[in-house]
């Protein structure tokens, strides 16, 4: 019951907050899928000047693929790879990871 519950949830968050992305592989294959991206204003000092950190926070559900270090995420028309390993999140149904602007 309560399983079934959270997995609705989950659902329902990546349906109201997700939009399609593509996905892909570093084979060059692609799979279009639902993510909730998260950009941070991580500001970084250069000498005088500020500048914006170029890294987005993705959650993607596990059902959908498994991500892997040096896949990228396509979205709009920016491509953000993968540079350190996606981790599972408590309930065991999303993953999550930071991926940086190429």
């Amino acid at each position: 019951m309560f399983r079934s519950a959270l997995i609705k949830a989950v659902d329902d968050v990546f349906e109201h907050l997700g939009k399609p992305v593509k996905y892909r592989y570093q084979d060059g294959s692609y799979k279009t899928v639902i993510a909730v991206e998260k950009s941070p204003e991580n500001l970084y000092s250069a000498g005088d000047n500020q500048v914006v950190g170029q890294a987005m926070e993705i959650s993607i559900k596990k059902t959908d693929v498994t991500p892997k270090v040096g896949d990228s995420i396509l979205v709009n028309d920016k491509t953000f790879r993968i540079f350190e390993e996606p981790l599972l999140d408590a309930s065991g149904l999303i993953w999550k990871f930071t991926a940086v602007l190429v």
